[in-house]
């Protein structure tokens, strides 16, 4: 039997980059998700090649192992993805800070009924002695 014929997808293109002068590979990283019933594999590694990013991922659950090769346009999606919703949440914060700020910290000192009284009386107090003022000079 040839020897190329059980060469899948994923070692292919893994194989494919592997050497090449402008291929720059990430090390394998190994990620373990465990709940109570069930602990979950991940092993994933990015390749950056002239066509954009490629990512190579192995997953191991439950005594089966499924590989995946995600294309250049598919990490794009998810990186673009990623930085809508980081935005969002940002967006979504932000108003909520200022939403809470507003009703609590940034309340109008001049719609307060003893500041605009205690205003008025300054008003008038200097009113009259401008008028006082005015009279000592015409006499």
């Amino acid at each position: 039997m040839n020897e190329h014929s059980t060469v899948d997808n994923f070692d292919r293109q893994l194989g494919q980059f592997d050497g090449l002068p402008d291929a720059v590979q990430t090390r394998p990283a190994t990620v373990r998700a465990t709940s109570l019933v069930q602990s979950e594999t991940f092993i994933i590694q990015t390749v950056r090649h002239g066509s954009g990013d490629i990512v190579f991922i192995e997953h191991v659950a439950g005594g089966t192992a499924t590989r995946l090769v995600l294309p250049p346009n598919v990490t794009e999606v998810i990186a673009r993805q990623r930085d809508a919703v980081a935005y969002l949440t940002k967006r979504k914060q932000g108003q909520r800070l200022a939403a809470s700020s507003t009703h609590t910290q940034r309340r109008n000192p001049l719609l307060d009924p003893k500041v605009r009284a205690k205003a008025l009386a300054a008003r008038k107090a200097k009113a009259a002695k401008r008028r006082a003022r005015r009279e000592a000079r015409g006499k």
